[in-house]
């Protein structure tokens, strides 16, 4: 609706329908309802649909990014002594258990957050933002590390930049909320969707 249009208050339209016959204000009645229908649905599919390119982005990064469970209790497991210490993760992380049990909850909690653990509220919403967040961090210390050892740090930062376009690609699973991504919520989260009224 462009800003010069004028919209009529609804004493003005009972006045109208009053001089039409039953049929032809039946007819205008219906198409009334119909248009303010059409414009809601119009409106709700602009705003819960980001386009197929960015819900593929999404989807794939999020199920490539799940690998981050299992490791994550890898080395939470590692972390507690209940299996030896990888040698390669020594010589990048050092042998210190509670690094690696940080590591191992930053990659269950970012994982978990990435599905929509934390809940559909706001808040939740935002602490699974930051999960991710610290997936991304945890990378990038990985990276750092990588660096100051003299290994390649191709592995860490083809994930960080995976982990980066989920983080973009708009909030985690939960995303009813805010921007709407109705394949990731059906997946593992039910998730009402807001009225509109």
């Amino acid at each position: 609706m462009d800003a010069g249009a004028i919209v009529p208050n609804k004493e003005e339209v009972a006045k109208a329908l009053e001089g039409l016959s039953a049929e032809d204000r039946a007819t205008v009645e219906r198409a009334i309802a119909a248009g303010s229908a059409a414009a809601t649905d119009g409106a709700a599919a602009s705003t819960q649909h980001p386009g197929p390119v960015l819900n593929a982005v999404h989807q794939g990064s999020l199920i490539f990014l799940t690998i981050f469970l299992p490791a994550g209790f890898f080395f939470l497991l590692q972390g507690f002594g209940a299996v030896p210490m990888a040698d390669n993760l020594k010589d990048i992380l050092g042998d210190s258990n509670g690094v690696f049990v940080l590591f191992g909850l930053n990659m269950i909690l970012g994982t978990l957050g990435m599905y929509g653990l934390f809940g559909t509220t706001r808040f939740g919403v935002h602490c699974s933002t930051v999960a991710q967040m610290f997936i991304v961090g945890m990378l990038l210390i990985a990276m750092l590390r990588h660096h100051q050892v003299g290994v390649t740090i191709m592995p860490p930062l083809l994930i960080m930049l995976v982990a980066l376009a989920r983080l973009f690609s708009g909030p985690p699973a939960t995303r009813n909320t805010h921007r709407v991504c109705r394949a990731c919520s059906k997946m593992f989260v039910s998730v009402k969707p807001i009225s509109t009224q």
